[in-house]
């Protein structure tokens, strides 16, 4: 792996996992409204959405894609593909599938891993249960503002005998601005992140990249972008930063660029930090 890559891989730990402090204890986790207004399920506007990304590397270069396919307006299965080229083409892959019941989303994969998600009357998830052959190894808990944006998750453990949240994320949302705070075991750190209003709306409700690669978020890709955690919000981020980063003075910018309907194409992801700049690019098909 080359320097390059070692040098993003560890900023994103520094990113991700800070000493914990004590501002932590301001973050309550909001109360989810209990009247439902109505009651059905999130629908989906595309039938396939796929996310493309280069990974290089010193060996040679590996492509990540994603496919999410959809039926009747729902995503009902997750491809992720890697493809490297050594002496001849490999492909590796690995499906994810969605089952919608009454109450419930079962996602269950081809590594053996099942989770469960009860839903509340609005078809959004209010908990999860992850099992791996059978066995029961994490619980998850989910809250939403009055407009059904996710304001919490939080990771609870088999080996701790699910008394003490892992990890946990806590948004508190403004009009142009969010507030993220994040736990994971005894690191913590609060994120800021601002909208672009110069850019077309984000009408597909497509998660933002770098937030749903934090965990424990990260464990739920499938439900994110089957909108049952919540409503993505409608406007692209623009910059998301630590709060506290006067001497790395990092940040990461978001450059969309969409066609004549306003549909992103593509997506370059910029990390400043200490002096040094990281780029990553996403590239979106959509039908």
């Amino acid at each position: 792996m080359n320097r390059f890559c070692i040098r993003h891989i560890l900023l994103l730990l520094t990113m991700f996992f800070v000493a914990c402090s004590d501002e932590e204890t301001t973050y309550d986790i909001p109360k989810t409204p209990e009247e439902p207004v109505q009651i059905y399920r999130p629908l989906l506007t595309y039938n396939t959405l796929c996310t493309e990304e280069q990974l290089d590397s010193d060996a040679q270069s590996v492509t990540a894609k994603q496919t999410f396919s959809c039926q009747d307006s729902m995503l009902t299965q997750l491809t992720y593909e890697q493809s490297l080229t050594a002496v001849e083409l490999v492909t590796m892959s690995q499906a994810t599938t969605l089952t919608y019941l009454t109450d419930k989303v079962i996602v269950t994969d081809s590594f053996g891993n099942t989770l469960t998600y009860l839903l509340n009357p609005h078809g959004y998830a209010e908990s999860c249960t992850l099992e791996t052959n059978g066995n029961v190894k994490r619980q998850y808990y989910f809250y939403y503002d009055s407009e059904y944006h996710l304001t919490a998750i939080e990771e609870y453990l088999a080996s701790d005998n699910f008394e003490t949240a892992y990890s946990r994320i806590v948004i508190k949302c403004y009009p142009d601005m969010i507030q993220l705070a994040h736990k994971v075991d005894q690191y913590f750190q609060v994120f800021i992140g601002t909208f672009n209003t110069n850019v077309p709306s984000n009408s597909l409700a497509i998660p933002n990249p770098l937030l749903a690669e934090l965990h424990p978020l990260s464990m739920h890709t499938p439900a994110l972008y089957a909108q049952i955690l919540g409503n993505i919000h409608p406007l692209y981020f623009q910059q998301i930063a630590p709060k506290e980063n006067e001497e790395s003075q990092e940040k990461t910018t978001f450059y969309y660029n969409f066609d004549e309907a306003g549909i992103p194409t593509d997506c370059i992801i910029q990390t400043e930090s200490y002096g040094e700049t990281f780029n990553r690019k996403i590239s979106y098909q959509i039908d």
